[in-house]
C-alpha cells in the first residue's frame, strides 16, 4: 500500500541521477555534519534509492535505517541490495503523517531527501516533533531538497508552473516567505529553518548548491533533467483536474519540452538545498 496521497506520484529514480544532485553537495553530508560521532542514521524520503546504500558502503560503522513513503521505491530499493549492504541496512515503507517506530534518543542523525512535495505544511511540525523525539540529545537533522531553477525551455517551464501551481491549490505549497525581493531558493531554506526552530532545534543553518541540469557533455545532469519532466508527466491527471489546461495543451507541451532536452543548446539549472540542526 502506498501511503503517500495518491495524487503526489513520482517516478523512481536511478541511482546515478541522484548522485548526481548529491555530488553538488561535495559528497554525502554537508560539512555541518560531524561524520565522525554518528553510529546510527535514520534516512526518510519518497523514493531516494542511492544515499543510503551509499553511505553504509563508505562508512562501515555505520547503521542506516532508510524508510520510504512509496511502495514502488521500496520494492525497488530490495532488488538492488547486496548482502554486503544488507548486514548495516534496513529498510521499510513508512506513513510520514504517522508517528516514527522508534523509541526516543535512539539516532544520531536524521536525514530527509525531498524532491517534491511530500506532506501537506500543516503536517510537518508533527514529523519534524517525531525527528527530534527520535534523535540522541545535541543529534542533527539534516534536510535536503532539489529546487528547479530557469531552463532554455518554454515548455518544460510552462509544465513546471502548471504542476506547482495544482500543487498550492491542492495546500502543498509553504506559501512564499515576506522577505521582500526573495527567491524560491532563499524562501525554501527560510520556511525550513523556521519549522525547525519553531520544534525547538538549535544551530539552524543552510547551504544551496548550484545544480548543472543541461549542457551537451553533461549527460548525468540531463537524465536528471529527463526524469524531472517524467515527474511532471505524472502529474498530468492533477494539472487537468485542477483546470491548469487541456489534454491537447499539454500533450503539446509535453511534446515540446521532449524535444527541448533532446537539443544540443538545452540547458538547466537548480539547487540543491541543505538545512542543518541540532536537538538541543
Amino acid at each position: 500500500m502506498d501511503h503517500t496521497e495518491e495524487k503526489l506520484l513520482y517516478s523512481i529514480p536511478e541511482p546515478e541521477e541522484l548522485q548526481h544532485l548529491y555530488h553538488a553537495q561535495h559528497g554525502l553530508f554537508p560539512p555541518e555534519i560531524e561524520v565522525k560521532h554518528l553510529r546510527r542514521i535514520l534516512h526518510l524520503s519518497y523514493a531516494d534509492l542511492a544515499w543510503a546504500p551509499a553511505v553504509v558502503r563508505a562508512y562501515p560503522a555505520l547503521s542506516v535505517v532508510a524508510l520510504f513513503a512509496s511502495a514502488r521505491a521500496l520494492a525497488a530499493c530490495w532488488q538492488r541490495l547486496d548482502e554486503t549492504v544488507l548486514r548495516r541496512l534496513s529498510i521499510a515503507e513508512i506513513d510520514l503523517a504517522e508517528s516514527l517506530p522508534f523509541a526516543g534518543n535512539f539516532f544520531d542523525l536524521v536525514h530527509l531527501f525531498l524532491r517534491g512535495p511530500l506532506l501537506r505544511p500543516a503536517l510537518w511540525p508533527a514529523l519534524l516533533r517525531e525527528c527530534r523525539r527520535v534523535l540522541l540529545l545535541r543529534g542533527q537533522i539534516n534536510i535536503v531538497a532539489f529546487l528547479a531553477g530557469p531552463s532554455s525551455s518554454a515548455a518544460y517551464q510552462r509544465l513546471r508552473s502548471l504542476a506547482m501551481a495544482a500543487w498550492q491549490a491542492l495546500g502543498y505549497g509553504f506559501g512564499t516567505a515576506t522577505t521582500g525581493n526573495s527567491s524560491l531558493f532563499i524562501d525554501g531554506a527560510l520556511h525550513l529553518c523556521q519549522l525547525l526552530q519553531e520544534q525547538g532545534f538549535g544551530q539552524v543553518g543552510y547551504r544551496l548548491y548550484p545544480v548543472d541540469l543541461g549542457g551537451w557533455n553533461n549527460p548525468a545532469g540531463r537524465a536528471c533533467c529527463r526524469r524531472f519532466l517524467h515527474d511532471l508527466v505524472q502529474q498530468k491527471a492533477l494539472i487537468l483536474a485542477q483546470g491548469g489546461c487541456d489534454e491537447i495543451t499539454f500533450a503539446k507541451l509535453l511534446a515540446e519540452a521532449e524535444r527541448d532536452l533532446g537539443a544540443e543548446a538545452f540547458c538547466a539549472s537548480g539547487a540543491l538545498l541543505s538545512v542543518t540542526a541540532r536537538k538541543r
